[in-house]
């Protein structure tokens, strides 16, 4: 239904991960992970777009490694069509106590950054990818 009222469809399915975990290269976890299934769930405009109003906050921000999206970018994802899926990995220790599970002193900034990346991509969403959705 959003895809024929609008042209598109975006799905974003958020995540956190936890902390403590080393990368593969056995350096700490990036703050943030966007996951487009290297490309196949998402409009690639998109996907850099997001990557780089996250940086713009100061974040360190990876694509694809160490999580790439799955069952819901990989199930719902089909940028051809206009639908549009993209995994957000959040590192816990930007927001929480992980022992406590409470949120840290740094919630407060997360939710304020968030709230003004998402309201930011939103507002995108139409340029980025009216194009792509006109042209099916």
């Amino acid at each position: 239904d959003t895809r024929r009222q609008f042209g598109f469809a975006v799905l974003i399915d958020c995540h956190s991960m936890p902390s403590s975990l080393a990368t593969q290269t056995g350096g700490p976890r990036p703050q943030f992970v966007l996951g487009d299934r290297f490309g196949h769930a998402c409009n690639l405009r998109l996907t850099r777009f997001l990557r780089e109003a996250i940086a713009a906050k100061g974040y360190d921000v990876q694509l694809n490694r160490p999580y790439a999206g799955g069952f819901i970018t990989e199930h719902y994802g089909r940028p051809a069509r206009g639908i549009h899926a993209i995994q957000i990995e959040i590192n816990r220790s930007l927001y929480m106590d992980e022992n406590t599970i409470l949120p840290n002193r740094g919630f407060a900034r997360v939710q304020t950054d968030l709230a003004h990346i998402m309201a930011h991509t939103f507002a995108e969403f139409p340029a980025l990818l009216e194009q792509r959705a006109a042209a099916e």
